[in-house]
């Protein structure tokens, strides 16, 4: 069971820092009363990520991380195995 909870520790804590790291970003830009962007933002903010990506620094904010751990990944299935359908 302590396996468990460490596992659910997990996947929480890396959903909250994704979460973290959108926010930052979305924290960065000034919105206009009318909703909008200025041209001047989203081009660093273009030019920050084309850069990240390049470098191939840490994970992008926008990088899909899975809600559990790579142990889930490893479970074999049976053969012909249906997951239960909820309705």
């Amino acid at each position: 069971m302590g396996k468990q909870v460490e596992a659910h520790d997990e996947a929480e804590v890396s959903t909250k820092q994704r979460y973290t790291e959108n926010d930052k970003s979305a924290k960065e830009f000034q919105v206009s009363s009318d909703g909008f962007i200025p041209v001047d933002q989203l081009n660093e903010f273009i030019e920050g990520t084309i850069r990240s990506k390049i470098e191939g620094g840490s994970k992008s904010s926008l990088t899909y991380a899975k809600p559990y751990t790579q142990r889930i990944d490893n479970m074999k299935m049976l053969m012909g195995y249906q997951p239960p359908k909820f309705h």
